[in-house]
């Protein structure tokens, strides 16, 4: 994660780590050109009975996560 952050200088990325929810484990992480887009709204949830917090769901064997991310075209101004 860090290889990929610090290589594309003009990105940013959303997401959390998976084990405590800001930098530690796997990343589901979305990552955005700036110079072309910007993130409007973006998030990460646990795919459990507790999405909002650090959980384990269902008949996982590890911690489950989702992350998703509202991005505007800065030149078109459209979301997707």
């Amino acid at each position: 994660m860090a290889y990929i952050d610090s290589t594309f200088v003009d990105y940013k990325y959303a997401g959390v780590g998976r084990d405590d929810g800001m930098k530690k484990g796997e990343f589901s992480a979305v990552f955005y050109n700036t110079n072309k887009l910007k993130a409007v709204k973006e998030g990460t949830f646990w795919l459990s009975e507790t999405p909002n917090k650090i959980s384990v769901g269902w008949d996982a064997s590890m911690d489950r996560i989702c992350t998703y991310v509202l991005l505007k075209n800065l030149k078109t101004k459209q979301q997707f």
